[in-house]
């Protein structure tokens, strides 16, 4: 069962948030459901969680998936956000990734841009400068992505000098320059898609949490003041 709703929101409110999802629908049923979480709501169990209910092995499986899973991402996350912080990737580049591709499919295209790294020759020995990297893969999929390329190759090389300055020790638990080899015999990090699920939702927030300040920042009470 769905409801069909006609609703009014602010251009304000709407603006800084309507890039985070493909459709308007999408959009009010995410917002419905944070919502739901912060409220402490319970939501449904999940087929899965059903079936474990009276299964000790099925619910201790499913809680360390789930552990091991939050980690990933909560990785994935930070490293993302360090990398900004760092000035390894730029505004532009998280502004320009969350404008072309849809949250849903990022975190598979942050994973293959990631293995494009990987598949540049010189890269187990010495870090090349983004376009040298693409310069060196004759992936077609490469040359159709080539920006979102060249901001992995930063985060990946921020990453690289993060684990030689051992600055956070709990950033090292994946390493995004081991490879083993994928199904078509190329290169590949091998490393859990929730980790760059952890990136992909690092970048949106950035974006939206960048776009609430600034439309503060630029409230017709302060706009003079930047000038």
């Amino acid at each position: 069962m769905v409801r069909r709703l006609s609703i009014t929101v602010p251009d304000e409110l709407w603006d800084s948030l309507s890039h985070l999802e493909q459709s308007p629908s999408a959009l009010v049923q995410r917002s419905l459901r944070c919502l739901r979480e912060s409220e402490g709501i319970n939501r449904q169990l999940t087929p899965l969680e059903k079936a474990a209910t009276n299964k000790p092995e099925w619910q201790a499986a499913v809680e360390a998936l789930t552990d091991d899973t939050t980690r990933l991402r909560a990785e994935g996350y930070e490293n993302l956000v360090m990398a900004m912080a760092d000035s390894a990737i730029s505004i532009n580049w998280v502004e320009w990734v969350c404008e072309n591709y849809p949250l849903s499919a990022l975190p598979r295209l942050l994973s293959q841009a990631a293995d494009q790294y990987l598949r540049s020759p010189e890269t187990s020995t010495q870090p090349l400068a983004a376009e040298q990297s693409l310069e060196k893969t004759s992936s077609k999929w490469a040359e159709k992505y080539q920006y979102l390329v060249n901001g992995v190759n930063g985060i990946i090389k921020h990453r690289k000098q993060e684990e030689i300055g051992d600055k956070d020790e709990h950033l090292r638990s994946i390493s995004l320059e081991s490879s083993q080899l994928g199904p078509d015999s190329e290169p590949t990090t091998g490393i859990p898609l929730s980790f760059f699920d952890g990136m992909a939702h690092a970048i949106f927030d950035i974006v939206s949490t960048v776009r609430i300040r600034a439309h503060e920042e630029n409230s017709p009470t302060t706009l003079g003041n930047h000038y």
